[in-house]
């Protein structure tokens, strides 16, 4: 089911959020790692985005679906 990958997905997401901001909150990377590591969050905010509104979108249809059914 796309809602179940969608699920999937943004947790994986939210671990390398997490990862992503540890690393750059540590120090000791070089002015490319940051910007690197900078750019790749910007990357994964943005599908972040859009994989929730994704699921807000499939949440809506599974509700609907259950209401007409009903």
């Amino acid at each position: 089911m796309e809602l179940q990958g969608v699920d999937a997905r943004l947790a994986r997401l939210a671990a390398e959020r997490t990862e992503l901001e540890a690393r750059l909150s540590g120090g000791g990377l070089t002015p490319q790692a940051i910007a690197d590591d900078g750019r790749r969050l910007n990357h994964l905010l943005a599908e972040v985005a859009v994989l929730e509104e994704r699921w807000l979108e499939l949440q809506s249809e599974l509700e609907r679906l259950g209401t007409t059914s009903a």
